[in-house]
């Protein structure tokens, strides 16, 4: 609250820039952060003196920091900020997700790959909310095995990579980088399996607080970086 209080005061000062100060940036699951490279640079573009204050959370914990205003916006799955109506969501360009092994996988000898072969092996996530948790959990409840032993929870992706690189791990990755050459070097999607439906994103704030104008930018960048392919992580 004091917070916002001193940024209300300081957009009230004589030929004020209403664009300059911090935004604060929340990102469920973190390894979505990446999803922030074209809007912000747009946006750096457009208002050059607006800083950025990016934290990545579990959906859990994001979703009280937006709600008690330690976050200004929070970038996201549609799916699971859709079931708190005291927040407001700007639509954002759908993540398609695959999932990959390691370059000679035992399970990629294996035609058609079924929910059973994907029972034998742990499991990355980089949530266990909607829309990864469930169907992960389901994966494994459907053959009578415990998914609180073979489930990695992990948000920082060179993390999972390392994991799936090293071991006979799955992991779940966004398909544009998926389909870069150093990628399929290393590991190898499995093309014929197909468990996500293309998860919506959003970029969620409180419905019933005003955004900041640098926040209302943001959106706006949101929306006009929609229109070209996103930067994938390198």
């Amino acid at each position: 609250m004091l917070e916002d209080a001193e940024s209300l005061l300081l957009g009230a000062a004589p030929r004020a820039d209403p664009f300059a100060g911090v935004i604060r940036i929340g990102v469920c699951p973190a390894s979505l952060e990446w999803r922030l490279l074209d809007p912000t640079a747009l946006l750096l573009r457009r208002h050059p003196r607006v800083r950025f204050d990016v934290t990545g959370a579990s959906f859990e914990r994001m979703v009280q920091q937006l709600r008690n205003g330690a976050v200004d916006v929070a970038l996201g799955y549609d799916a699971a900020f859709s079931e708190w109506p005291e927040l407001k969501r700007e639509p954002i360009p759908a993540l398609r997700s695959v999932l990959f092994v390691r370059q000679g996988h035992p399970i990629l000898s294996r035609s058609p790959i079924e929910q059973k072969d994907l029972a034998e092996y742990d499991f990355t996530s980089p949530s266990d909310s909607r829309p990864y948790g469930a169907v992960i959990r389901n994966i494994y409840e459907s053959q009578g095995v415990d998914w609180t032993r073979r489930l990695h929870t992990v948000d920082y992706f060179p993390m999972v990579r390392r994991i799936v690189e090293t071991t006979d791990a799955i992991g779940v990755v966004d398909a544009a980088h998926a389909a870069r050459e150093t990628f399929r070097q290393r590991f190898a999607t499995l093309d014929d399996v197909s468990i996500f439906p293309p998860a919506d994103l959003c970029a969620a704030v409180r419905a019933r607080w005003e955004p900041q104008p640098a926040v209302r930018a943001l959106l706006k960048a949101f929306r006009d970086a929609a229109g070209s392919s996103p930067t994938p992580p390198s």
